[in-house]
Order: structure tokens, then sequence, then C-alpha cells
């Protein structure tokens, strides 16, 4: 083509075209139409620009009827969309248009569509906990949330970090208790997990009817386990997660009252909803490792010919989010809590507390782990030392410099 004979407008809307094809949004994710209630789906996106300017602002808007269950998506590179459908949206469609924008204003959309499947899928749920305080106890439950399983057994493996967290009891719900079920534990024990062979402490439970009919679990709590968490301050501020872990396809699965039906894993949600089920190699099965974090290995789904194996269980993890004391209360040195650090007033309580332990301090339990971390005062990583108490005398007769407060931004 000779561009002499080509009009300047001709032009032009060539340029045009070639720079709006070049801006595009693209799914790096695989292609999932049909997805699960009650179940948090992500979908993942990336942007290609000649010309827009990092970061990008992402939006996402339905187009025609809106779904019951949350969406949105976040990023400011790629962008993430999280959709939870709710029950009210099984077996419908919905289409949405997900757009990013620059600094400039400019935008760039892309249309997906999404079905929810008509079948509502199992769905076993560890609690996540908030705001934990060190040095004390916390009671994370294993629930069932929806869908139906009529069964006569479970058994559930569940992995921890066995520094951070200290295992006590585990306690059957009065729902399953009422309905004639009971329960055995073993032992907590370490092993490896995962590829890496992290280590991690771990626990089996086994749950049964002796009713002698199988049931249809409720959906209510399972069971209960009691933990106490660790006073080391390098967990403060930290969330330590409780996860489903694999051996074998027996583990975190319900058996029919005859045995002949195995009800297990069928996807692994993280405890921020994202899906990490994995197609595990041959290799990944019979290695040392043989916990796995993300379901059962492929090849380990071998049952007896007169046991079917029905993958329809959904297993979200969850966790303890440890509460950040030292930064959410006082500035170090500020023992008695009054807003001002580094008196002798703190000096005096900072002496009856290591002269007569832990009834020195407040009753209440929030503000008792404010004094732990307000009584690192020469923040040298070590609460409630001789060091700080030093330190915080020299302090005192102007023999050094006050620590400030750090805050949390």
């Amino acid at each position: 083509m000779n561009l002499r004979t080509v009009p300047l407008v001709a032009i032009l809307v060539i340029l045009l075209a070639a720079t709006a094809s070049a801006n595009r949004i693209v799914s790096t994710s695989p292609d999932t139409t049909i997805i699960q209630p009650n179940v948090t789906w992500t979908k993942t996106f990336e942007f290609f620009s000649t010309d827009f300017e990092p970061p990008y602002k992402w939006s996402v808007q339905p187009v025609g009827e809106a779904p019951v269950g949350q969406f949105q998506v976040l990023g400011q590179y790629n962008g993430s969309f999280q959709f939870t459908p709710s029950t009210e949206d099984t077996g419908k469609q919905y289409l949405f248009a997900v757009t990013a924008t620059d600094n400039s204003e400019i935008q760039v959309s892309s249309q997906f569509a999404v079905r929810i499947d008509s079948r509502i899928p199992t769905v076993i749920e560890i609690e996540k906990e908030h705001n934990s305080l060190q040095g004390q106890w916390e009671y994370v439950s294993v629930s069932k949330t929806s869908g139906v399983v009529t069964a006569g057994s479970f058994n559930f493996k569940i992995c921890y970090n066995g520094e951070g967290l200290k295992f006590d009891t585990l306690t059957l719900s009065d729902t399953l208790s009422k309905l004639g079920w009971t329960c055995t534990l073993s032992q907590a024990r370490t092993g490896s997990f995962g590829p890496l062979g992290l280590q991690a402490a771990s626990i089996q439970v086994q749950a049964s009817s002796t009713a002698g009919r199988a049931t249809a679990v409720p959906d209510a709590a399972l069971f209960t386990i009691k933990f106490y968490i660790t006073n080391d301050r390098m967990y403060e501020c930290q969330f330590i997660p409780i996860l489903f872990a694999w051996s074998s396809i027996y583990d975190n699965s319900f058996t029919s009252n005859e045995s002949d039906s195995l009800f297990s894993c069928l996807q692994v949600i993280d405890y921020e909803g994202r899906d990490m089920t994995a197609p595990f190699s041959f290799a990944d099965c019979t290695d040392r490792n043989s916990n796995n974090l993300a379901g059962p290995c492929r090849n380990a789904r071998n049952v007896p010919g007169t046991v079917t194996d029905v993958p329809n269980i959904v297993f979200r993890n969850g966790g303890i989010d440890i509460v950040c004391a030292g930064l959410d209360y006082e500035p170090p040195g500020d023992m008695n809590l009054n807003g001002i650090a580094y008196e002798i007033a703190d000096f005096e309580l900072m002496s009856r507390w290591l002269a007569f332990g832990d009834s020195a301090l407040d009753r209440n339990p929030q503000f008792r782990e404010a004094q732990f971390a307000a009584s690192d005062a020469n923040q040298d990583g070590t609460v409630g030392s001789v060091g700080d108490m030093v330190y915080l005398a020299r302090v005192v007769i102007g023999d050094a410099l006050p620590f400030p407060k750090l805050y949390p931004y």
C-alpha cells in the first residue's frame, strides 16, 4: 500500500485500531465455566498495554442479573477476581465485565461468563480465629457448613505449626454426640509435609456412629480442638495456619455405613479463599514426604473394587490470627498503660512483676498482653528481663533515651 495515496483520516483510524487491539486483558486461569456454590472461585487476569501506565485500578460489574453471592476484583498490576456463589445462585449463569483503568483514566474491559453448578458440594471448614492472645487457650472448631453427606464414619488428618501451637484436647461436638457418634484420637506427632518436606505437627481423628446406621451429617461443628498459643513474641502479629493433610485417600473422608462408598476430597481452599488443589505427580506420592496439603495424590486414589470413590467434598483451611499487641497498644516502657512511658511508676510496676509474677499485672488478659509487650523497655526482643528494668531506670534518671512507639503504618 502506498501511504501517500491513503487519506490522513484513514491512517488515524488504522493507528487507533492497532492501539486498541494492543491494550487487552487476558485471563491466566484455566477456562472453568461451571463452579461450585458456597466455594470461593478465583480467576486471575493480566493486562497487556502499549500506552497504559501502571498501577491499574481494577473493577468488576455484573452484566445483566447480579448474583446473590459476594464478588470482587483485587490487584494493582494483575487482577484477581473472587466470587463466592450463594446457594440461591445454584443452577444460574452470570456474565461479568472486568475493567482495568490507568492513571490517565483510560479503560479496557473484558467479559466472561460463569455457570453455577446445580449440585451443592459438601464443605468442611476449619475455623479461622481472629485477635487471639498469646499465652492463652484458643478453641478451633471443624465444621460442616453446606451440602449433603450421609455417612457412618469419618477420618480427618489435620496439621499445624507445633512451635506456635500446642495441642491440648479434642472434643466431639454435642450435635454428633446426641446422634450417637463417638471418636478416637491419635497422639500429636511431627512429620514432613509437602514436596519441600516442611516439619509440622499433626493429629488424626476418627469418628463413627454407634447406632449401627448411617447419619445425615448436619451443618454444624463436628469437633473442637483446644490449642495453647505460644508466648514467644516472634509469633506476635502472625497468622498460624491449621490445615487439612493427606497421606492416603482415606484421610479427610467420610465412609458409608456399609463401607462401600468413600466420600473424598474434591477441592482444597486455603484460608484466603484461593484454590490450592494440585495434581501431584507419581514422584510426589512415593518420596519420603508423603503428607500432602493439597488433596490426595492421583495414584493414591486406588481403592478396593468393592468401594466406590466419590470425590465430592471441599475442604477449607483455617488458623489462628495472633493479635498485634506491641503495635496496637502502648509504647515500650509504659508498663502501667497510662500513655506515659519510662516513668517511676512503670519502674515500680516492673519491679513488682519480676518479684511476684503475673499477679502484679492487670487482670484483664488483653491489657496484660499489652503490658507484656510494653515491658521490652530496651527493645532487644526479650520481654520482662532485668535488662529491661535497668534500661527503664536509666531513662528515668536521664542516662538513656526512651524508644518511641512503633505505629502500624
